[in-house]
Formats: structure tokens, C-alpha cells, sequence
């Protein structure tokens, strides 16, 4: 899963298909709805700070999905930078 836009959200399948789905939040209760044209899912949600885990149905099918937050230190472009021209190749 991945969160890019407060309204929105991308699943990676195990097909490796990216499906979008709008988002709607409800802090108070602790849910979340996912909108898609395929398929939706309602959730209810449990987080800390590096956690997060997900439980309910999406397209008909129950769930239950935990997430951890990634440190964006790791992360190449913030830890190396970017570059238009690299003088020597950089290869992981």
C-alpha cells in the first residue's frame, strides 16, 4: 500500500497491478473506506507510530493487513541525492 495523496491510495496486487482507490477517513471511529471501480472495502484501523493494522473486507473478501513505516532516511534520492549526471555509475 501506498499512501500518496490524503484522498487516495495505491494497492499492489500479487499480480503486481496497481489498483487506486479513493479514500475516506473517519479519525473519531477509527475506519476507513476504500472507493474504487473494481472493487471497495471498509476498514477498521490501529496505529501507533510505526504501525499500522488494517481489518475488514475488501471486494467481499476479508482482511486483516499489517504495515510498518519506512524510515525515509533509506530511501535513495534522500540519502544519496539526485544527480543529472553521475561521474561514476552507481550501482546498488
Amino acid at each position: 500500500m501506498t499512501v500518496e495523496f490524503s484522498r487516495g491510495l495505491y494497492i499492489r496486487t500479487a499480480a503486481d497491478q496497481r489498483i487506486y482507490f479513493q479514500t475516506a477517513y473517519d479519525e473519531s471511529k477509527h475506519t476507513l473506506k476504500l472507493t474504487s471501480g473494481k472493487q471497495n472495502g471498509d476498514f477498521t484501523y490501529n496505529q501507533d507510530a510505526e504501525h499500522l493494522i488494517l481489518r475488514g473486507n475488501l471486494g467481499g473478501s476479508p482482511i486483516i493487513a499489517g504495515f510498518h513505516r519506512l524510515d525515509e532516511s533509506t530511501f535513495l534520492l534522500t540519502s544519496r541525492g539526485f544527480h543529472w549526471i553521475s561521474e561514476y555509475p552507481f550501482n546498488r
